[in-house]
């Protein structure tokens, strides 16, 4: 076996190695992706919030744009029954 022939060998392991390094990197983030995606769901959409009033931020917002929706009829309720 001659040295140019193990070099050969040497290399190609290096870059097979080095892409199962770089397909390992990947899959492993994108894992990581879906756990931190899921748990961004879980905190923003299921968890309650004790600033929120013990409410779950999209439960929250959805009380906050009906109250925004009433709040200019309940003013124009308020000014009418003035006069």
């Amino acid at each position: 076996m001659g040295v140019h022939y193990v070099f050969q060998i040497y290399s190609t392991v290096e870059r097979v190695t080095f892409f199962l390094s770089l397909v390992s990197n990947f899959i492993k983030t994108s894992s990581f992706n879906i756990i931190i995606e899921n748990w961004r769901i879980d905190y923003n959409a299921v968890r309650p919030h004790s600033s929120l009033n013990n409410l779950a931020p999209d439960e929250f917002k959805k009380k906050w744009r009906f109250l925004q929706v009433l709040t200019p009829v309940k003013v124009a309720e308020q000014e009418l029954t003035k006069t």
